[in-house]
């Protein structure tokens, strides 16, 4: 089973410092838990970036985690562009929003994917990855729609949540 979980910095500290993985794991909250924590939340939506992380883990094995932060909205970006490219293609590359670092994905056959991260590589069952990924940036982008929508009315988070869920039914499908 794919768990999948959006970490947010409580403040850029750790991201602008560069603190060790041990130091920098109190700095961020668990934004589908814990989203209300964060009292400034729409404030750093509308004036500044959110940066953490995107954890994936499949049975307890993390896929995706604290090494791969930076940004939030452009790790959800490069997810769901990595998923429409192999659902069209068979094969997506995508690079980290932050710093360089390859990601690929890629149909093995109708059943499993190939994802890669440097010194990360797994084989996982297509349509269960996609729709907890799917789901997970689903979730990310019901929480932040509303600040969105409040802040930036005649934006495309309305849009973007249709495709989430446009997606998600037509992978559901698979």
């Amino acid at each position: 089973m794919f768990h999948v979980k959006t970490y947010i910095s409580k403040d850029s500290k750790w991201y602008e410092d560069r603190l060790p993985l041990e130091k920098f794991k109190n700095q961020y909250v668990h934004l589908e838990k814990d989203h209300k924590k964060l009292p400034d939340l729409a404030n750093t939506i509308i004036h500044a970036r959110l940066y953490g992380f995107v954890q994936i883990t499949y049975k307890g094995k993390e896929i995706l985690g604290e090494e791969e932060y930076g940004s939030i909205a452009g790790i959800w970006g490069i997810l769901l562009n990595l998923i429409y490219d192999c659902l069209q293609n068979g094969y997506s590359v995508e690079y980290f929003p932050d710093y360089v670092m390859k990601l690929t994905l890629k149909a093995v056959d109708t059943e499993t994917v190939q994802f890669e991260i440097p010194g990360k590589n797994f084989i996982l069952h297509k349509k269960e990855f996609f729709v907890a990924v799917l789901t997970g940036a689903l979730k990310y982008n019901q929480i932040v729609h509303p600040i969105y929508k409040r802040a930036f009315p005649e934006g495309n988070s309305v849009q973007a949540l249709a495709f989430l869920k446009s997606k998600l039914k037509e992978v559901e499908q698979m």
